[in-house]
């Protein structure tokens, strides 16, 4: 922990708490961590809005990560009840996805939106938008159609809904956001994690499956955060980070959140047969593991796995090298009808493979190709052999 004054640990009732940040947009790009644990960064609004820093944000917060200097990184989604939650969930997720989510990522609903007696939905007193902090908790205001993070056209209407509406879109989005993370991540749960003020995480009861990160401005953790039975995050300060970030604790140390957002074990995908730098490599990393390639990848062809260690389904640690014995490919030219030396044999050895003929090729006349095995277009193991069979012409040309 930093012994900046600004980044000193809240004291927790067990423990010194892991602390972190949240930013957005409103922030300049990352380019430090400044000693924080975790920090979350906006990611998506609605359908269609991006965060124009997330890119840089994330790919910055994983190299942290990976150098061991950050403990987590998190994205959130500001959530809009009224447009839809899997149509929200899948832009959400297709965003973060290809910036690269990885096993030990959070992914965070970001729920500040209530409905009132009257079903007119309303935004908490206590939202991220510094223009309304006020001082006062647990209040709203009405609001017309857009957060003061995105434009309406990315959001829609924010049209009137009942309270149990509002919940159950909510725990909609939640859902959809974790089955689609846990099929990109080969069956691994993500973890997923849901933001509210006290005021609007009372109206959500069909959440609480899923972690809180509660937003409450005080020096004391709030004494309930009902119905939830306790928090894991809580974001304690609206500023007051590096550059007007949010201030943010974990309800634990650093230790424990290193243990929360890592799995016991990870099973190691199969990746055989798989093209290494598309589809093996990429497998692996998704999961938080690296590899070992035996032998080097040969960029003049197409390098496939044949062998890994460990093997498919075998469970460990996360951070483990899986070493993968490799062979390469290459693409069989189609050399039907073609001169068999001055035309089939160097296409043929220009792919890296050799070849032999039947019956011998004549020199007394031209050998042309009528058959291969294996066919034009097929792939074939560098080194292989092409049969050719041919037939010569009595044209008395040397083939």
């Amino acid at each position: 922990m930093s012994e900046d004054p600004a980044v000193l640990a809240y004291q927790m009732p067990a423990a010194e708490s892991a602390q972190g940040m949240d930013v957005s947009s409103y922030q300049p790009v990352l380019t430090s961590t400044y000693g924080y644990s975790f920090i979350f960064v906006k990611a998506t609004e609605g359908m269609t809005w991006k965060d124009p820093n997330f890119a840089a944000n994330w790919a910055f917060l994983g190299e942290e990560v990976k150098a061991g200097r950050l403990t987590a990184r998190g994205a959130y989604h500001f959530f809009h009840p009224s447009i839809g939650a899997d149509v929200q969930a899948q832009f959400f997720l297709d965003v973060v996805t290809e910036a690269g989510l990885v096993v030990g990522d959070v992914l965070m609903d970001d729920m500040e939106i209530l409905s009132g007696e009257d079903g007119t939905l309303m935004l908490s007193r206590d939202a991220h938008s510094h223009e309304l902090h006020t001082g006062l908790r647990g209040e709203a205001i009405i609001v017309s159609g857009a957060s003061d993070y995105a434009p309406e056209s990315a959001n829609g209407p924010l049209v009137p809904m009942e309270a149990s509406a509002v919940d159950l879109a909510n725990k909609a989005f939640l859902d959809a956001v974790a089955s689609g993370a846990a099929a990109h991540l080969s069956g691994h749960q993500p973890r997923v994690i849901n933001y509210s003020d006290l005021s609007v995480a009372a109206a959500l009861p069909s959440c609480t499956g899923y972690p809180l990160f509660v937003a409450y401005y005080s020096d004391d953790a709030p004494a309930s955060v009902s119905p939830w039975q306790t928090w894991t995050f809580w974001q304690w300060s609206a500023g007051g980070a590096p550059d007007g970030g949010d201030r943010d604790a974990y309800n634990g140390d650093v230790e424990a959140l290193r243990a929360w957002v890592t799995p016991d074990g990870i099973e190691v995908p199969d990746v055989l047969g798989m093209r290494v730098v598309a589809e093996a490599e990429p497998a692996l990393a998704r999961l938080g593991l690296t590899c070992k390639i035996n032998p080097a990848v040969n960029p003049d062809f197409i390098d496939v796995v044949d062998s890994q260690t460990p093997g498919p389904g075998t469970v460990v640690a996360p951070g483990s090298n899986v070493d993968l014995h490799i062979h390469s490919v290459t693409t069989v030219p189609d050399v039907v009808g073609k001169r068999v030396a001055a035309q089939a044999g160097p296409a043929i050895e220009k792919a890296g493979l050799t070849w032999t003929a039947s019956p011998e090729v004549n020199p007394d006349y031209e050998n042309i190709v009528d058959s291969q095995e294996p066919g034009g277009g097929a792939e074939a193991m560098v080194g292989s052999n092409v049969s050719l069979h041919i037939h010569a012409l009595s044209s008395g040309v040397p083939g």
